[in-house]
């Protein structure tokens, strides 16, 4: 239910009353559960949590390599906010601190130092990985819970603007005026970010391993 008020009402839905009103209930019901919308937010971004894990290990084969796992996951993260546009938007950039948000930090940790890389690397490519997934699938989230009017002026920016760029003051992007405003499908520049994370890692990984001592040294 509070999937489906936010994502046809928006964060303003996510009050004691609209809740009370949706579930027919008094509205200090609320208050049995969560101690304010803030708890509530929390809530439900560990959901979206718990969603994208289960959807993750489903798509997983039996043995995974690193690049499977993460793959997996990433995919799962934009299906997922993809289907809760406005939950994910408002959530994506929260820390939970729920089983599900634990065990995928686990899950991607072990992943990558399980490759031989150094605690350091490890960790700073676990949180370049989330950052990544989570802020990239976050914006499209935003763009894709707006209202009809957000939407229709959005659109209209990309042609009013940048097609009718001066050639003198900014020539590249008037000579990339067209590309720029392509209606390219949202997954491809969210992949794009998420290639390059892992390509880094894939990198990191086999540096690791161009110094690690041989067993016959």
């Amino acid at each position: 239910m509070v999937f489906e008020l936010a994502n046809s009402e928006g964060a303003s839905a996510l009050s004691t009353r609209r809740i009370g009103e949706e579930l027919g209930v008094d509205p200090t019901a609320y208050y049995r559960h969560f101690r304010n919308k803030d708890d509530l937010i929390l809530a439900l971004g560990e959901r979206m949590r718990h969603l994208a894990l289960d959807r993750a290990r489903a798509a997983m084969p039996a043995d995974p390599s690193w690049d499977q796992v993460l793959r997996s996951l990433a995919d799962a993260v934009w299906d997922v906010a993809m289907e809760h546009p406005a939950a994910h938007a408002l959530t994506f950039s929260r820390t939970s601190g729920g089983a599900s948000e634990l065990e995928g930090a686990e899950l991607i940790l072990a992943t990558l130092y399980r490759e031989g890389l150094s605690r350091t690397d490890t960790v700073t490519l676990y949180q370049t990985f989330v950052v990544v997934m989570l802020s990239v699938s976050g914006e499209f989230a935003a763009r894709a819970s707006l209202d009809d009017e957000g939407r229709a002026n959005q659109s209209a920016i990309w042609p009013a603007v940048y097609q009718s760029l001066p050639r003198d003051q900014y020539p590249i992007a008037h000579e990339l005026a067209e590309e720029l405003g392509a209606d390219d499908e949202d997954r491809v520049f969210y992949m794009t970010a998420v290639d390059a994370c892992i390509a880094e890692i894939a990198r990191r990984i086999a540096a690791a391993a161009d110094t690690t001592p041989s067993a016959e040294g």
